[in-house]
């Protein structure tokens, strides 16, 4: 029985762990410049260091705390769009939807 309850507390720690993590995604919509970060214990860090990433003339486009992923997808002429999902294929699908013409893609999260 202490076995059962050493392997749920570790079970627990982890998904929390991870529902916890932050990512973000900037972009630059003029030059389909990207940046990302994850696994950022709170947003604020998370967006800071995907501008940094990025570069000069990016904004923050999509971000996540927690289990799922998001995704910007991008074209050319500075189309985009952003979705999130259950997972990387799920989110990018769910922007598509709204940018089929994008084929550039950049995901955040789990």
């Amino acid at each position: 029985m202490k076995f059962i309850k050493i392997v749920a507390t570790l079970i627990a720690s982890l998904y929390l762990s991870s529902a916890m993590a932050c990512g973000a995604i900037a972009f630059n919509t003029s030059t389909n410049q990207w940046g990302r970060a994850s696994g950022y214990s709170n947003l604020s860090d998370a967006m800071n260091a995907a501008i940094q990433s990025c570069g000069p003339g990016c904004g923050i486009f999509a971000w996540t705390c927690g289990p799922q992923v998001s995704a910007l997808v991008y074209g050319y002429g500075g189309s985009y769009a952003t979705a999130v999902g259950f997972d990387p294929y799920n989110a990018i699908n769910n922007a598509r939807m709204s940018c089929p013409s994008c084929d550039g893609y950049v995901t955040v999260g789990n």
